[in-house]
């Protein structure tokens, strides 16, 4: 794509590549958002995927807000009041649960715990992509209505919660944190 010298057809083409995949999946019976997020995976280990960033600046705020909206319509608020308890399962799990997994995950990399706290708490969140998959899982039949709901419910939550808590988070300050040194060779 790069080759051609042209914005306007590396444009054209790159969307071209992300609708025919999309469309592949949703032929073989697979989810249109899931051929879109593969066609994303695809274009990102392109070679030029900063100036197609750069060119669907744009797009991509329009489609963001888009996207926010259908999430909106996806959700029944009236459900909250019948599934709460399920939600705040699934807010707690997914709060304490990622938290501890992934500082413990970066804590055994050797990194210094503030590091490992902060990116623990930057993953204490379940975002776009669980949409994906809870529809996909309730349209198999694999989860129930109200399982879904709860999901969508509680994906919305952990994503305020998690742009809550770093709002409040104070910066590290200085430069990147560098691992600490192996315990073998102290």
């Amino acid at each position: 794509m790069e080759k051609t010298c042209n914005d306007e057809i590396s444009l054209v083409l790159a969307l071209t590549i992300c609708l025919g995949i999309a469309a592949l999946t949703e032929a073989v019976g697979l989810s249109l958002a899931l051929g879109a997020f593969l066609a994303g995976l695809f274009l990102g280990n392109s070679p030029f995927t900063h100036k197609l960033a750069h060119q669907t600046q744009s797009l991509r705020d329009v489609f963001v807000a888009f996207f926010f909206v259908s999430v909106g319509m996806l959700m029944d608020p009236g459900t909250w009041k019948v599934g709460w308890p399920l939600i705040l399962l699934l807010v707690g799990l997914v709060l304490l649960g990622k938290f501890v997994v992934w500082t413990g995950v970066v804590w055994i990399f050797r990194y210094r715990f503030s590091t490992a706290f902060r990116v623990g708490l930057g993953l204490t969140q379940i975002g776009e992509f669980s949409f994906i998959l809870a529809q996909v899982s309730m349209k198999a039949g694999l989860i129930s209505p109200s399982l879904y709901d709860a999901t969508l419910a509680a994906s919305l939550i952990t994503i305020l919660a998690n742009a809550m808590i770093f709002r409040f988070l104070k910066p590290l300050g200085g430069a990147a944190p560098a691992p600490v040194a192996p315990a073998l060779a102290r």
